[in-house]
């Protein structure tokens, strides 16, 4: 279910560790006009998920309900989990899509916590410095929501810039070590 797709890692303001209820990615249809659906797949990962694959937060695995694949509105996809999660720190938000069209929306600098201007692609399965060139950061839109319901991490929303069902794509080249 999670071999294909993207991931990027976001560091919340907890202190070493803590505990979630909720996260949030912002997604685009991609479709000019569109009229059909897509979902979203998402976990949260402890590490990047091409070096570790088994590093899946358990309880935090979740598919959307079907979403307007019309390009003309982003749209931001809330997953309430069951009960609250013990994450770290940082965490990787993995997403994948049912349409090669839609994609994450992606922009600037997190304007709560951090992260770094890389991301992990499945194209490049042991890379987790994929990114964009010096002019686009590799930061998903989204979002990591504390258990008493403070945002300890948010990513930027509404950017023009958007990675696509298959991210390779828009990949300018691996980020130098």
């Amino acid at each position: 279910m999670y071999e294909d797709g993207a991931a990027d890692d976001w560091t919340t303001t907890l202190t070493g560790s803590g505990v979630i209820d909720s996260y949030s990615v912002t997604v685009n249809g991609g479709v000019p006009g569109g009229t059909g659906e897509f979902r979203v797949i998402t976990r949260l990962c402890s590490a990047c998920p091409g070096v570790d694959p088994l590093s899946a937060i358990p309880g935090t695995a979740a598919q959307s309900g079907l979403l307007d694949d019309d390009d003309g509105e982003d749209q931001r996809v809330d997953v309430v989990l069951a009960q609250p999660v013990f994450v770290p720190q940082t965490v990787w938000l993995q997403v994948q899509f049912t349409t090669a069209e839609a994609g994450v929306v992606i922009g600037g600098e997190p304007t709560i916590g951090s992260s770094e201007d890389a991301y992990w692609d499945a194209a490049l399965p042991a890379s987790c410095t994929t990114w964009f060139g010096p002019t686009v950061l590799a930061n998903f839109g989204g979002g990591v929501y504390g258990s008493s319901g403070e945002t300890i991490t948010m990513g930027p929303a509404g950017q023009p810039h958007r990675v696509r069902g298959q991210p390779r794509r828009a990949v300018s080249g691996v980020r130098p070590q």
